[in-house]
């Protein structure tokens, strides 16, 4: 009794712990998971937005894997995507994992054709930066480059591909594999029918599985040759013959696209003798745009072809000369 009494002497002194605030205390471990710690001080401004840069180094870089996320910001924004988590909720360039990474990389000299200042701001500078005295300018807004990143460039589909074909890059030596290619020239004559000081794109006309395919798109910035569903369809192809493709296609639209498919298929540019059918491997996408199909980066190489887009035409070399294709104005 004594010894309760003393107790209760205690707790009306004052010396009671006052109850937990139990809402107070859940909150705040949301906002924790919410807010995410900045690992460092300073970021290195970036010539180009976080997802163009996760985007390239991809399949080059050794990105380690995402640490899981409990609450998804924005409360699982559909609207919202993040390559790098793979979730729906935040937007690549908002990542605060993905930037950390970034800034690792940077810090290690492996991406300073990124930087924005690279050429006025010595290395060691950015290292005392972090250290908060000096003040960065901030960052430069946010820029989107609508090409399509995906398809077989690079060396193939898979990462082990990739890697291997940027090994080879670095490891040329002067005078490897000279490439023999008559010179190409563009003249006024070039110029003749075109209404100049546009803008329109390179549109063409291929022969693809033995049909005249008119509202070719030639994208010298996509590394992906795309076939379009519908068209697909109208070509009489069928689904069952077409091969997995694991990955999925960026900048088509604003979420990344899982292809249904690739299939490889007879191209032919120019008409004639002056003409070269390659086989070439297209992706096969369900989406509406206003063409039928899209030549990229990596068929043109392979045409070696040539494209002037103040003229919107095409040359590349065959065994009767050079050949020219004219793209359509009107159609672009």
């Amino acid at each position: 009794m004594e010894e309760n009494s003393r107790l209760g002497e205690n707790s009306k002194s004052g010396f009671s712990y006052p109850p937990r605030d139990k809402d107070k205390e859940s909150g705040k471990k949301e906002d924790q998971s919410i807010e995410k710690p900045r690992k460092y001080h300073n970021y290195t401004p970036l010539r180009v937005s976080l997802v163009d840069v996760y985007r390239e180094i991809y399949n080059t870089e050794k990105i380690p894997p995402p640490r899981p996320i409990k609450h998804k910001r924005g409360g699982g924004n559909r609207t919202e995507y993040c390559e790098y988590h793979r979730i729906y909720g935040h937007s690549t360039n908002e990542c605060f994992d993905l930037k950390n990474v970034i800034e690792k990389l940077e810090r290690e000299g492996r991406l300073d054709r990124y930087l924005a200042n690279k050429a006025n701001e010595p290395r060691k500078k950015r290292r005392d930066e972090e250290d908060g005295q000096t003040e960065r300018p901030p960052h430069t807004p946010e820029r989107h480059v609508h090409i399509i990143n995906g398809g077989f460039a690079g060396g193939g589909i898979s990462k082990s591909a990739c890697k291997r074909h940027l090994k080879e890059v670095y490891h040329v030596r002067e005078g490897d594999g000279s490439l023999n290619l008559p010179t190409i020239t563009f003249t006024q004559e070039d110029a003749a029918g075109i209404i100049l000081g546009h803008d329109d794109p390179m549109v063409i006309t291929i022969i693809l599985a033995n049909a005249n395919l008119h509202r070719t798109l030639v994208d010298q910035e996509s590394s992906a040759d795309i076939l379009f569903k519908t068209t697909f369809d109208k070509l009489g192809l069928l689904e069952k013959e077409l091969k997995a493709y694991p990955n999925s296609l960026f900048r088509l639209g604003d979420t990344p696209i899982q292809p249904l498919g690739y299939i490889s298929l007879h191209t032919t540019f120019g008409k004639g003798t002056r003409s070269r059918t390659l086989n070439r491997d297209y992706i096969v996408v369900d989406v509406s745009l206003a063409y039928n199909a899209l030549i990229g980066r990596t068929t043109l190489n392979q045409f070696a072809a040539v494209v002037s887009t103040p003229y919107l035409c095409m040359k590349f070399p065959t065994s009767e000369g050079i050949a020219t294709i004219k793209g359509d104005q009107k159609l672009a």
